[in-house]
């Protein structure tokens, strides 16, 4: 499971990102004081858009690694997306499963619980209601495919002069189809609301790759600058700056769904995304690991979070920090079984099998 491609600080964002996410529900359950619930969702909200754009940027990275190699070939992306694949989906399905045993196999709208099976729940149209915190991972897998896909045939019909300059051309052009396709249906839309808007918009493959993009082209920047690293304090301070624009800006500026519905359905999400890169930088170092560990932890963890363990604990009889303690417990301890058994234990022995 190990790449000698390392990306810096991966179980570090990875953690943040799924921790903010742990802290803002455990909190949920805890207080109904508005304001605090107000900082709640926000970080529930911005936890999924962390993990977006850094899977972009560890994807970004070590596939402009492989891509530069004069072996670079069709089946050498085919494998490096397979091996993000036996990463990803496994924790995905068993969790999945398990989404389904709670509801109930023959549940309401079960028909539409194939979807998800096949990564199409939100390909192009808002997701049913199930499994809610699955949204990212189409988005992550479908952005990967297209780039590794989009990579190799472009090599197999002829190798470039400038193998860089090629990759951040190939992703800029796919931000700017995300970008088209956004703006189309912004633009067939009469009137829309924050709750469509997080339904049809935010969490739709076909308008979200470009946060998976944003995140891969901030890994060419890395890798053909150092500017990031050297003022990483600057960047970060803006970045944070952004992010609080859009926590307590949209509203001071009144900039509503409702008035300003171009800026929501277009301009908002890359922008967001954006702003989240320019942190990256207080997470890269020299040494690191690529997504196995503690990443992988977190990972379990995001995706346990909701369906899983916080619909089994709601109506435990307990209230207030016991039942914040005994959430983040029960989520930390089912997400480290889960991968242990799973990953490291029944993936780990058939890479080791058929290596």
């Amino acid at each position: 499971m190990e790449n000698k491609n390392k990306i810096s600080g991966l179980d570090a964002a990875t953690v943040f990102a799924v921790g903010i996410i742990l802290v803002a529900q455990g909190i949920s359950l805890i207080t109904k004081n508005s304001p605090v619930l107000q900082i709640a969702a926000f970080l529930n909200f911005l936890g999924p858009e962390i993990l977006i754009v850094w899977f972009g940027f560890v994807f970004g990275r070590q596939f402009l690694d492989l891509f530069l190699k004069n072996d670079f070939n069709l089946k050498s992306a085919a494998t490096f997306i397979l091996h993000w694949m036996a990463i990803m989906l496994p924790l995905y399905f068993f969790t999945l499963f398990l989404n389904c045993i709670i509801t109930g196999l023959l549940g309401p709208e079960f028909e539409d619980r194939w979807k998800f099976f096949a990564l199409l729940q939100n390909f192009a149209t808002p997701m049913p209601d199930f499994f809610p915190e699955s949204w990212i991972v189409p988005v992550i897998l479908f952005a990967a495919a297209v780039l590794s896909v989009l990579m190799a045939l472009l090599h197999r019909i002829g190798r470039p002069l400038n193998k860089s300059k090629q990759f951040v051309t190939v992703v800029m052009a796919l931000i700017l189809l995300a970008f088209g396709i956004r703006w189309i249906f912004s633009e067939s839309l009469e009137n829309t609301n924050l709750n469509f808007w997080h339904k049809a918009i935010r969490s739709v493959v076909v308008y979200r790759f470009d946060s998976f993009f944003i995140g891969a082209l901030c890994s060419w920047v890395v890798y053909e600058s150092q500017a990031l690293s050297k003022f990483k304090g600057l960047f970060a301070c803006l970045g944070m700056a952004g992010l609080s624009f859009f926590f307590a800006g949209v509203g001071f500026f009144h900039l509503t769904i409702e008035s300003h519905q171009f800026f929501w359905n277009v301009l908002y999400l890359p922008l967001l995304s954006v702003a989240v890169t320019l942190l990256f930088p207080i997470f890269i170092q020299n040494k690191s690991k690529t997504i196995t560990g503690t990443s992988g932890i977190a990972y379990a963890a995001y995706l346990l979070h909701f369906g899983v363990i916080l619909e089994l604990i709601r109506n435990l009889p307990f209230s207030g920090v016991a039942m914040f303690i005994l959430y983040m417990l029960i989520a930390s301890g089912a997400a480290f079984f889960s991968w242990f058994v799973i990953q490291k234990v029944i993936i780990g022995y058939l890479f080791r099998r058929f290596e």
